[in-house]
């Protein structure tokens, strides 16, 4: 066995276990008569939850971290810092326990004698406490430092802060893997498609889906055009006989049954059947009233019905932007909050990291982006640079107050409210995806930890510096050269003075500050 590899909180660990399989044997209780020693008795075994369960657990903790010294258990098939961790304290509570209601002054039986602590409980306990040391010690060096900052803001938060050197993305992985923070669960999609029992896939469950919606919109699109051509029918029937009213009601009074007025009307108006028939049940009084420019004013927007339900119905493209438009309003309807943050990487909040050699980027693209600052002083960074979204929910303190293009591997400046201008690198900024709805900025990160600011100094702008393009659609703020030093005040204030706010290309200036 290579004892180079035992660390002191793996001693501490073993020396418990070893102390309390030991001091285990010895008396655990003492016996006194009116002051003279009798004595005494008894050991772990005679207290079988508060001496042989954590009698059990040390010698077991102490066994485990042999084992995984040795390599005979992997770390990886649980927790086992977290694990020792907690199986120490339960035995060293018991302990406790045992320890502080053993009866000091108790009856000793009928002779009246006193039972108190012996010398093998009080070791015991030692003995589990420096265990529990080991195993908090170890559990610290294994990366665990466990922080709750639960609040009622926030709801549950739990920061577990890492050691130099140990990757926090392998942390989370580990965390993900072996605890119940993520979980998966396999589900066994079985659907009727056109009347077939079928297993799919996610996205053959959104394809069929999809394929349903079209068929619906379709079905109903056609229904609502037959309802719109049979009216236009009738109001064309109308507007010929509203121009000989008096005609169409000599016609009717004078015909012996409805069959034969029928017929007089539909060869002397040249009407369907359609139409004679919806004449001759309506009312005269309401025939009388119809308008000539009521029924034309009808019959122009029916036209323009049967035009727009027919292109929807001829054109494949037309009909999936009317679903489109359906389901985003069903989203909008029926859809709920977002509970997480998406974030454009499954790793920590900032995205990029930049090469301890040379400057440059590690594997990142220097791919056109979006720099953005919300008025919570929150940057992120998108993706692409195609337009922002304005529609949708946004979160309380959300507002993009400025944003500027600019390139994954490139720079961006902000103006500060002491007049300064700093410089600040794209790639350290919390890369955010572009969605339908408005960019969520509560997954970047605060200026302040991205930009040298001093107490009590605030972003206000952002801006490209010289030798980039501008841009119309980004509010460009700054335009610079890189002769100008960045970091230096940039405005002439005087002492108590400051930057109210900013607005970007005014005139001929590219910044103004008030």
């Amino acid at each position: 066995m290579d004892f180079s590899k035992f660390k002191t909180p793996d001693w501490l660990m073993i020396g418990g276990g070893v102390g309390i399989f030991v001091f285990g044997f010895l008396k655990w209780v003492t016996v006194s008569f009116e002051g003279v020693d009798l004595g005494g008795g008894g050991n772990v075994f005679d207290f079988f939850w508060t001496g042989t369960i954590p009698w059990i657990l040390l010698i077991a903790s102490a066994v485990v971290t042999v084992l995984l010294i040795q390599g005979t258990l992997k770390q990886d098939q649980l927790p086992w810092p977290l694990v020792l961790l907690a199986a120490t304290v339960l035995a060293s509570l018991l302990l406790l326990i045992r320890l502080i209601f053993n009866p000091i002054e108790g009856s000793g039986g009928a002779f009246g004698g006193e039972i108190g602590r012996g010398i093998g409980m009080i070791l015991s306990v030692i003995s589990g406490l420096v265990a529990t040391a080991g195993a908090f010690l170890n559990f610290q060096a294994s990366g665990g430092d466990i922080k709750d900052l639960t609040d009622l803001a926030n709801g549950t938060r739990l920061v577990i802060e890492v050691k130099n050197g140990i990757n926090p993305d392998a942390l989370a992985d580990e965390l993900y893997r072996l605890t119940k923070l993520e979980d998966s669960f396999a589900i066994n999609n079985v659907a009727l498609v056109e009347g077939q029992p079928s297993t799919l896939t996610l996205k053959q469950l959104l394809e069929v889906y999809l394929a349903h919606r079209l068929q619906v919109i379709r079905r109903r699109t056609a229904f609502l055009l037959g309802k719109a051509r049979d009216r236009m029918h009738l109001v064309e029937g109308l507007l010929l006989a509203i121009v000989d009213i008096d005609d169409v009601i000599v016609i009717i009074r004078s015909s012996e049954d409805s069959t034969q007025a029928r017929t007089r009307l539909m060869d002397a108006f040249e009407l369907s059947e359609v139409q004679a028939n919806y004449i001759l049940d309506m009312q005269l009084r309401r025939l009388t009233k119809m308008s000539t420019i009521e029924l034309e004013s009808e019959r122009e927007k029916l036209w323009l019905t049967i035009a727009d339900l027919s292109d929807i119905l001829e054109s494949d493209e037309r009909l999936r932007e009317v679903t489109a438009t359906e389901l985003d309003e069903v989203a909008r309807t029926h859809g709920t909050p977002r509970r997480t943050i998406l974030l454009a990487s499954g790793g920590g909040q900032v995205t990029a990291a930049r090469a301890t050699k040379g400057g440059a980027s590690l594997e990142i693209a220097d791919d056109p982006c979006w720099v953005m600052l919300s008025s919570t002083g929150l940057l992120a960074r998108t993706d692409n640079d195609e337009p922002l979204p304005t529609s949708g929910p946004r979160a309380t303190h959300d507002v993009i107050v400025s944003a500027v293009r600019a390139t994954a591997r490139g720079e961006f400046c902000a103006l500060t409210n002491q007049g300064r201008l700093l410089r600040g690198q794209a790639v350290d900024v919390p890369s955010v995806p572009v969605t339908a709805a408005a960019p969520n900025l509560q997954g970047g990160s605060l200026a302040a930890e991205l930009l040298p600011l001093q107490p009590g100094e605030r972003i206000l702008g952002l801006g490209t510096l010289g030798g980039q393009e501008r841009d119309e659609g980004a509010d460009d703020l700054l335009a610079v050269t890189h002769d100008r030093d960045v970091g230096v005040p940039v405005l002439g204030l005087e002492r108590g003075q400051g930057v109210a706010g900013v607005a970007g290309s005014v005139g001929p200036f590219d910044l103004l500050g008030f």
